[in-house]
C-alpha cells in the first residue's frame, strides 16, 4: 500500500492527497462488505464478507499513521504514542 501512495506522490498529487483517496477507498469497500454481510445467507459467506470489511480498514490505518508524523514532525513518537 505505501508503494502506491510514494507512485501517486511521485506523479504529482500532495500527500495529503494520496492519503486521503486509500483512505477513502478502504471506507467504501469496508461499507461494501458490511452491506454484503448483511444480504448473504450462510454462515462461511457471512464470515467471509465481514472479514473483508474488517480488512479493508487497513487502508485508513496507514493515512491515519502518516498524518500524525507529518503534523507532529520531530516529534512524532509523541504523537502516535510510541
Amino acid at each position: 500500500m505505501r508503494d502506491a501512495q510514494r507512485f501517486l506522490i511521485g506523479k504529482g498529487w500532495a500527500s495529503s492527497k494520496s492519503r486521503a483517496w486509500f483512505g477513502g477507498g478502504g471506507l467504501l469497500l469496508c461499507c461494501a462488505g458490511l452491506y454484503m454481510t448483511a444480504i448473504v445467507d450462510g454462515k462461511t459467506a457471512t464470515i467471509l464478507w465481514l472479514t473483508f470489511a474488517l480488512a479493508s480498514l487497513g487502508a485508513t490505518m496507514n493515512a491515519s499513521w502518516t498524518t500524525c508524523a507529518d503534523v507532529a514532525g520531530q516529534f512524532a513518537g509523541t504523537v502516535s504514542g510510541g
